[in-house]
């Protein structure tokens, strides 16, 4: 995907909740480094730089935000991630009405909760963020890395 979208001259930012998995993406980086994301967010976290810097600009340009390992952060990142999109674009849709692709396995790792519960552990995944139902969910059943050519 990243690579289609950047050989028609879109913008792509291609990050990984983790700093290992982000060096298997062309480019990537990650959320906080990206986004200026606190790394322990609360409800009242914001992503730190100026809406019109730069870096602003450059996020406002973006076409997709390709976001791996997107099941282990917490909710919290997100919403302050979409709240300053929002603010940065004008614009009161989702993510400022941009292709976000959050890609994870929820079976395999969840946000780290330091300390307590399984359902605290539950409560902190993307599923809580205001945005979600507006998600479309789409499950992968062929692992294209392993498919043999025909």
């Amino acid at each position: 995907m990243i690579s289609k979208f950047r050989s028609n001259k879109r913008i792509v930012l291609a990050i990984a909740s983790s700093g290992i998995a982000s060096l298997l993406l062309p480019g990537g980086k990650t959320p906080h480094s990206v986004f200026k994301i606190p790394l322990q967010p609360d409800k009242t976290s914001v992503c730190f730089f100026d809406k019109r810097s730069e870096h602003a600009e450059l996020i406002q340009e973006t076409t997709i935000i390709i976001w791996d390992e997107a099941s282990m952060m917490n909710w919290l990142a997100f919403e302050a991630v979409n709240y300053h999109l929002k603010d940065i674009c004008d614009n009161e849709n989702a993510f400022r009405g941009k292709l976000v692709v959050l890609g994870g396995d929820f079976r395999q790792i969840l946000p780290v909760v330091a300390h307590d519960s399984r359902e605290s552990i539950i409560t902190a995944t993307v599923h809580q963020a205001s945005f979600w139902n507006d998600c479309r969910v789409l499950h992968l059943h062929i692992n294209m890395r392993l498919r043999t050519s025909d």
